[in-house]
């Protein structure tokens, strides 16, 4: 695979366009990596995208045979669903980060708290800032890997 420089990027721009065009009218929920690379939230909205995010992930952070939530972090989510201003997220994020991961449930919950801490940061909570900044260190190391780029001089 040739390096990301060589890379033609007109189809990846029209398809990220077309995304983030279905984003600002609430037609798509853009993932985090969509949103780490400068997607519009839903509806243009951190709020309404943080609202049906937490909306979408509760049922997926259930154990197997549970039908309605009933583990701490589910519960905290449901808050998320009502209001997102940066008490709720922090609420949410300490939840998170106190609660005992189960390994069947350890990647999901890691993506949740990912996503927490990039609406924290938007919102203003410096805390939380180097969290970000590894874990999009992390995300660019792994494309440029995968992509065969590493070592290669583009960044």
């Amino acid at each position: 695979m040739p390096p990301i420089a060589y890379m033609n990027p007109e189809p990846w721009m029209d398809c990220f366009e077309k995304r983030d065009q279905a984003a600002k009218e609430g037609r798509y929920l853009p993932s985090l990596g969509d949103l780490y690379s400068g997607m519009s939230f839903l509806k243009g909205s951190m709020t309404a995208d943080a609202k049906a995010w937490s909306a979408y992930i509760i049922p997926h952070l259930a154990k197997k045979g549970q039908e309605i939530p009933r583990n701490p972090v589910q519960i905290a989510l449901e808050r998320l669903t009502v209001s997102a201003r940066i008490e709720d997220l922090k609420f949410v994020h300490e939840e998170i980060s106190n609660y005992k991961i189960q390994l069947d449930m350890f990647e999901e919950i890691i993506r949740a708290e990912r996503r927490l801490v990039f609406y924290l940061v938007g919102r203003g909570d410096e805390s939380v800032r180097p969290h970000l900044m590894d874990d999009l260190f992390f995300t660019i190391r792994w494309l440029m890997s995968e992509t065969g780029s590493l070592g290669q001089g583009i960044l």
